[in-house]
């Protein structure tokens, strides 16, 4: 039983680096990390605003004093988790809130405003997001939608899954590959789904980068020629010339002379080679 509690404790941990500091510039992000955790800590509740119905005389009186203990400490751990998650500029503008879902709403309106305008500029980036404007990855695009999906859900709006899926081609380039994928989705008996548009372009995405893989290859061909290439044209050991080596003393009519001969007294006057140019023998002075 032990291996497996550290093996859950190190799950938690990584769980719980993994989710970035909320700044300035990734709310979007960050809440859809930071609300996975607090339903994985049972803490949701809090930030939701289901957690007022305890508050009700009936319902929290009726609680024992070790479960009033027990949910008020869940409610300072989910205010404790929201001050530990964000950075000190807005832990400054949270200084004076206990209430977690307080806070929550506080974050909620600094980041999108009013609960009108807030929907107004989701609905806005949904019906905008396209592939285009995510560098044409089509995983990033996929992500980016659900991402703003949730948010809307989180403002209270719940869209369709047919809808969502209409969305998501909406967003596609006006291209014969991308015209090609609808036409296979629009002419098919089965009704067209969030779950097959979403098949059908991961399908899209590991073909793209399947292609790509291979698009690659004669590039890292030619790196290698290139390399090699240039391995051919590094000097000479003996005499330094632009050659090989081993065509330097390979061939028989070569007139090279090794450096090291002078260091055992052997002059560069004393060699005797052939001439290729006279086909005789002599002194190469």
């Amino acid at each position: 039983m032990r291996p497996n509690a550290d093996a859950n404790q190190e799950t938690d941990k990584s769980s719980k680096s993994s989710i970035p500091i909320l700044d300035a510039h990734n709310w979007a992000s960050w809440v859809v990390s930071f609300e996975a955790l607090m339903r994985k800590e049972k803490l949701y509740m809090f930030i939701n605003g289901n957690w007022r119905k305890f508050k009700k005389s009936d319902v929290y009186e009726s609680l024992s004093a070790k479960e009033k203990l027990e949910y008020d400490s869940l409610k300072e751990s989910a205010m404790g988790h929201i001050l530990f998650y964000i950075n000190d500029t807005y832990k400054e503008k949270l200084r004076d809130l206990t209430s977690p879902r307080k806070a929550w709403k506080a974050l909620q309106r600094l980041f999108e405003g009013s609960e009108s305008q807030s929907k107004h500029r989701i609905f806005k980036k949904l019906f905008n997001l396209s592939l285009d404007g995510c560098e044409n990855d089509l995983e990033k695009y996929m992500k980016e939608n659900k991402i703003l999906v949730r948010r809307l859900k989180n403002a209270g709006v719940e869209l369709p899954d047919d809808v969502v899926a209409f969305t998501l081609l909406e967003g596609l380039p006006d291209s014969e590959e991308f015209r090609t994928i609808v036409r296979i989705l629009e002419s098919n008996d089965e009704e067209l789904t969030l779950e097959r548009v979403e098949k059908q372009l991961h399908l899209e995405h590991l073909t793209r980068k399947e292609s790509s893989g291979k698009r690659k290859a004669p590039d890292a061909a030619a790196l290698l020629a290139a390399e090699q290439k240039k391995r051919m044209r590094q000097q000479c050991e003996y005499c330094r010339g632009p050659h090989p080596t081993a065509k330097c003393w390979h061939d028989p009519k070569s007139r090279h002379f090794k450096p090291n001969l002078a260091r055992t007294g052997v002059g560069r006057d004393n060699v005797t080679m052939t001439d290729p140019m006279q086909g005789q023998t002599g002194n190469s002075s």
